[in-house]
């Protein structure tokens, strides 16, 4: 049987293959929300600095994550191309970066 996470990356990268711009902005798209939910365990909100105060914004992705996290204990990334920046698919979220091979032999010499 498949991990529950992989039944969630397949069905977005699914999308993203479906129709990628719809995708791109969906995940791109965040709306103000309260303290409530950006208080909520799970879903993911960021807070901005504006010149009238702050304000803490929510999007689909967060929402995903809090789904993700809540039932798999793991969250997704979102990926990009890098020279374009356009959304290419979504990856399990790792907390740190990938160590290259020479950094790593940096690392234990």
């Amino acid at each position: 049987m498949k991990e529950t996470l992989a039944i969630f990356l397949d069905l977005l990268n699914e999308a993203v293959e479906a129709d990628p711009q719809a995708m791109e902005l969906l995940i791109g798209h965040r709306v103000e929300c309260n303290n409530m939910l950006a208080d909520h365990p799970t879903i993911q909100c960021m807070e901005n600095t504006m010149p009238d105060g702050k304000k803490t914004y929510v999007g689909m992705l967060g929402v995903i994550n809090g789904i993700c996290e809540k039932i798999t204990g793991q969250r997704v990334a979102a990926q990009y191309e890098k020279g374009s920046g356009a959304l290419i698919g979504f990856c399990a979220y790792a907390d740190t970066l990938p160590v290259k091979a020479n950094e790593e032999k940096d690392r234990t010499s």
